[in-house]
């Protein structure tokens, strides 16, 4: 199965299995690095940015 990447603006890399997983693990990062990002951005980002990693 193809994984699901994407960067956060910091810099951060992100890896999991699909684009909901992907979700949790974005929404853990901003909620320490980036507390005021809310969900709908997070995922304006993953629709946008989120790519298969290999």
């Amino acid at each position: 199965m193809m994984r699901r990447a994407v960067d956060c603006s910091c810099g951060h890399h992100l890896e999991a299995d699909d684009n909901d997983e992907l979700f949790v693990a974005l929404r853990a990062h901003a909620d320490v690095s980036h507390p005021e990002m809310t969900d709908d951005e997070i995922r304006a980002i993953i629709k946008s940015s989120a790519r298969d990693a290999g």
